[in-house]
């Protein structure tokens, strides 16, 4: 009977925290946008910004002209370009550009850390014109994540008109709050098991 209301304690604790988890949103967080270009490997803060729901959070722009949209969700990032552009190669022996969202967290969770991520990308993005022969083609294997940022490689890729990524982003506990969680399910367990009356106490009655 207590192994039966232990593992119970343990998978009512995990259900709630997994419930918790489902409903993440880092709306309201603050986070920064990064651009990491593949000329030089230098790093550039474009905006830091506080995600909202509705509302597009960033705008890139070129020479007074908007080339894309990042619209930051609950779980998701979304890039929508608005008028083609592309991210060029250089062979200069650094990473490929990329566009990073930075500093992520779930306001009111901080146990929580990115577990996962998956997008969702127009097939009308392509390597561009300057990129090296028989280079890659635009993939899942473009997006990339660390515990709290999202990395999208653009280069060297071509973003047509109308082309849109979606990227979307799955939270896990961090591995310490997954062991207090487990820990704290046994520990209820105990005190149900000391609270519950034995066999003969309750022949008594």
């Amino acid at each position: 009977m207590f192994c039966v209301r232990s593992w119970l304690a343990v998978a009512l604790v995990l259900a709630f925290f997994a419930g918790s988890v489902q409903a993440a949103s880092i709306v309201g967080d603050t986070v920064e946008i990064w651009g990491v270009a593949q000329s030089n490997g230098g790093e550039t803060l474009r905006d830091t910004v506080v995600v909202v729901d509705p509302g597009i959070e960033y705008t890139a722009t070129i020479v007074q002209t908007d080339i894309y949209n990042l619209d930051i969700g609950p779980s998701s990032i979304v890039l929508d370009t608005l008028s083609g552009w592309f991210s060029p190669w250089f062979n200069s022996g650094f990473p490929e550009t990329t566009l990073e969202v930075r500093d992520i967290d779930v306001p009111g969770m901080p146990g929580l850390v990115i577990g996962g991520v998956s997008m969702i990308f127009s097939d009308t993005i392509v390597p561009e014109a300057g990129a090296p022969l028989n280079y890659p083609a635009f993939s899942s294997s473009n997006v990339s994540f660390t515990d709290h940022s999202v990395i999208l490689q653009t280069g060297p890729y071509s973003f047509p008109t109308g082309s849109r990524v979606q990227i979307d982003i799955t939270f896990v506990p961090e591995p310490g709050t997954a062991t207090l969680l487990v820990f704290g399910g046994f520990g209820a367990a105990l005190i149900v098991r000391r609270r519950a009356p034995s066999q003969s106490q309750r022949s008594r009655f």
